[in-house]
């Protein structure tokens, strides 16, 4: 028996080809969501590890700018170095250590991980820290160790 009446099937085409097509853009509108979130987890995980890349450079250039100051200490105490291992330890607390980087939103905050280390045989300081970021606008946070070794020259090679 042939059906003569078919008026209704093209509302059943119809109707299954936007529902086949709604799937379609359903999927891809979850996909390009869960890509653009991932994206974007990514720049702020980038971001705040260059802020606290950022920090380390910072923290190194504020020490080296003592360098000469720590040279004199060096010489004027070289039965004393406990006090060389103080001074530094001065220094680093007299410096902002929680600097921000773009007014409030993002900033690097040093931290030592332990006090200075004065090597007699090598005439060198060690300082050991970590620059953490942070901030209002990602709420991420990414910490880098960090080490300054700082050659002074002996009394004899001046």
């Amino acid at each position: 028996m042939k059906l003569q009446n078919e008026q209704g099937i093209a509302l059943i085409y119809s109707l299954f080809i936007i529902t086949l097509i709604s799937i379609f853009i359903l999927g891809l509108f979850t996909q390009i969501t869960n890509t653009t979130r991932q994206v974007s987890t990514m720049e702020q995980q980038m971001d705040a590890q260059l802020v606290a890349e950022m920090g380390i450079t910072y923290f190194q250039k504020k020490i080296e700018g003592h360098q000469e100051e720590l040279q004199m200490i060096a010489n004027d105490n070289s039965n004393n170095l406990g006090s060389l291992e103080d001074e530094i330890i001065d220094i680093i607390n007299k410096s902002e250590l929680k600097i921000p980087v773009d007014g409030q939103q993002r900033w690097f905050e040093i931290e030592l991980k332990e006090n200075p280390k004065y090597d007699e045989d090598n005439n060198e300081i060690t300082i050991k820290f970590t620059s953490k970021s942070g901030g209002k606008a990602y709420r991420k946070s990414k910490s880098v160790d960090g080490q300054i070794v700082l050659q002074l020259q002996s009394e004899s090679e001046e």
